[in-house]
């Protein structure tokens, strides 16, 4: 596309990603994203040159479960500033209830999950349907796969051995301290031992690989405060204590339209007990997954 279309943009791309015009669909959304690129269909698009206005959310797939059952979407547009009006909102199963999208910018609206109206415990699965409509545009359709799980108990959760570091917060992001630890009871506790006054990034993850990367694709990851949205951590004088972290197989993105973060490559596992980076990384083989 880039080679016969030089003008186009990342943004030109989602705009087209998102309006359905580049894929084909193979499968659920949770598990095949956008569908499979269509060579054909994306160079046509690319050199007929009509950009459409979309809209995008975030999240783009809401998972609820017996102790998440309400999720706000935010809305956005490309082109950035063009108008885009909700006509219609099809919740897509009786379980869902959505909430009248608002009338400020950006748009959101709240999608609310009731279990009292499912038979038991399973996985359900919904599309929530959004309708929209550009100024002088036919009216489009964003389509958001919802999901709600009931009857797993929390106590069960597990998504394998954790890495635990703290990472310097200049641009080197030299992994300075490191804990391994194991999930007990749905959850992975940690703590660091005389850690020196400063910011810090707070990380975790799983090396699936074994190749000293946490959070690469396919591997859980973690990211304080939100994964994919990392923020310093102040640590002073005192101790610090309660901080959580949600751990995820989901690929982190970095805008509302679903965006990978380009660039980004994992966090290093730490070299040696005083050491901080080169050398082979501090782990055991994991020989059962």
């Amino acid at each position: 596309m880039k080679a016969e279309v030089p003008t186009i943009t990342p943004a030109g791309f989602q705009s087209f990603l998102v309006n359905g015009d580049l894929t084909d669909d193979v499968g659920p959304a949770f598990e095949y994203g956008a569908g499979q690129i269509n060579a054909l269909a994306a160079m046509d698009a690319a050199l007929d040159g009509n950009f459409p206005i979309t809209l995008g959310s975030s999240p783009t797939a809401i998972q609820f479960n017996a102790a998440v059952l309400s999720e706000q979407l935010v809305f956005s547009t490309y082109p950035e500033g063009e108008s885009v009006t909700i006509t219609d909102v099809d919740p897509g199963a009786p379980w869902l209830d959505v909430s009248e999208p608002s009338d400020a910018r950006p748009l959101s609206l709240t999608v609310t999950a009731d279990p009292t109206q499912l038979g038991g415990d399973g996985r359900y699965m919904a599309t929530l349907v959004i309708t929209y409509q550009a100024d002088g545009a036919p009216a489009a359709t964003l389509m958001i796969p919802v999901s709600l799980s009931l009857g797993s108990s929390s106590d069960e959760r597990n998504a394998g051995r954790h890495y635990v570091l703290l990472v310097s917060a200049d641009d080197e992001r030299d992994t300075l301290e490191q804990a391994v630890v194991s999930a007990s009871r749905g959850r992975y506790e940690f703590a660091f031992d005389e850690v020196e006054a400063g910011e810090y990034f707070l990380v975790a993850g799983s090396d699936m690989d074994n190749n000293g990367l946490i959070c690469e694709n396919g591997e859980a990851c973690a990211e304080y405060p939100v994964n994919g949205l990392p923020e310093k951590i102040v640590i002073g004088e005192e101790p610090v204590g309660g901080v959580r972290l949600s751990t995820s197989f989901r690929r982190p993105t970095i805008t509302s339209l679903g965006l990978p973060r380009v660039g980004f490559e994992g966090y290093r596992l730490r070299s040696g007990p005083k050491s901080k980076t080169g050398g082979e990384p501090i782990r055991n083989v994991e020989s059962t997954r």
